[in-house]
């Protein structure tokens, strides 16, 4: 055997150690680290995606109330539309001192979530009671459309007016009757 003096045991023994740290800090430590910064990693874009589905889940909420609210607010607007309309033109009428002959309904046009309903009105009024009418239809809140005006007779100072005026009726069911 080779006799190796206590100096080079030393300095053999160091060298070992520098080599075990540096093979175990590149095998071990390297990857002992890689992998914790990944998990780090991984974590915050874990927090932030739940973060993110947070928000979502609550904005869904807050979209599904307000869809609640207006579907009940369609369905108020179906039930009384079409009554209100006519209630609206009645009072119309009323404040332009116009005599009515007949309403009738003419048609209801479907059109997927709305509907346009069609009324042919008979009136007896001087002609600045009609104008009155066509002025205040045309600044009703209400989307009106009046269609074809006919003035059949004049008679001392009173026309005879046939008209059709038409509203839209938003969220309404199919009609079963006068349906084009």
């Amino acid at each position: 055997m080779i006799a190796v003096s206590k100096r080079e045991r030393i300095l053999l023994v160091l060298t070992l150690s520098v080599l075990g740290l540096l093979l175990l800090e590149r095998v071990w430590w390297r990857r002992l680290h890689a992998a914790w910064t990944k998990a780090d990693e991984q974590f915050a874009q874990s927090q932030t995606e739940l973060s993110r589905a947070q928000r979502l889940i609550e904005n869904r909420k807050l979209i599904e109330k307000e869809w609640a609210q207006m579907q009940e607010q369609i369905e108020r607007t179906r039930k009384g539309t079409a009554a209100s309309f006519q209630a609206h033109l009645s009072r119309l009428e009323q404040e332009a001192r116009i005599a009515e002959k007949s309403r009738k309904p003419l048609r209801a046009e479907e059109h997927g979530s709305y509907r346009v309903e069609a009324f042919q009105l008979q009136l007896q009024c001087s002609l600045e009671q009609l104008v009155r009418f066509l002025d205040a239809l045309d600044s009703s809140e209400r989307f009106v459309r009046v269609g074809p005006l006919r003035i059949t007779s004049v008679k001392r100072g009173e026309l005879d007016v046939h008209m059709e005026v038409s509203t839209l009726v938003f969220g309404a069911p199919p009609t079963k009757e006068g349906t084009t």
